[in-house]
């Protein structure tokens, strides 16, 4: 399914995404999140080339990842990710959290006006999300959660 069409709601929802993504995460619960996390959402979806971010102990890093991914999941839906943390307990974690994400009501709208229909988890586990709004040929899962320790044969993706 491709996007029908490009009205005002749509664009309004998308400039948001450009501009503002942070909201995704303020109404998903981060209260906390601050204009730096919403440059490192930015930087996580829109740039052109592999990036490492490096802030210190608790300061949102990958709850940036994780809202950054949700967003990914939901606006560009024929992309694989493969997540990898050092252990499968960390994965099992921020994919727990993305899979929150997607089910709130922000995340529920804009599925509905971008594609006309509510984006419901199809495949939930530990370390595995995937949606009905699935566009790619592959079998893979949008969202694969990885330990370092996990062996990564045989596994495709996108990002």
């Amino acid at each position: 399914m491709m996007m029908t069409k490009l009205d005002k709601e749509t664009k309004k929802w998308l400039r948001l995404i450009k501009k503002k993504p942070i909201a995704f995460g303020i109404e998903g619960g981060f209260k906390d999140l601050k204009n730096i996390h919403n440059e490192w959402i930015r930087s996580f979806l829109f740039a052109e080339e592999d990036q490492t971010l490096q802030a210190h102990r608790g300061s949102y890093k990958t709850t940036c990842l994780s809202i950054a991914i949700a967003l990914i999941i939901v606006v560009r839906p024929w992309l694989n990710i493969i997540f990898i943390r050092k252990s499968d307990d960390d994965v099992k974690e921020i994919v727990a959290q993305i899979a929150k994400l997607l089910k709130t009501d922000w995340f529920q709208s804009l599925s509905m006006v971008l594609w006309e229909k509510p984006c419901i988890l199809e495949k939930e586990s530990a370390f595995e999300i995937d949606t009905n709004l699935k566009q790619g040929p592959r079998g893979t899962s949008q969202l694969i959660g990885m330990g370092t320790m996990s062996s990564i044969t045989g596994k495709h993706a996108d990002i």
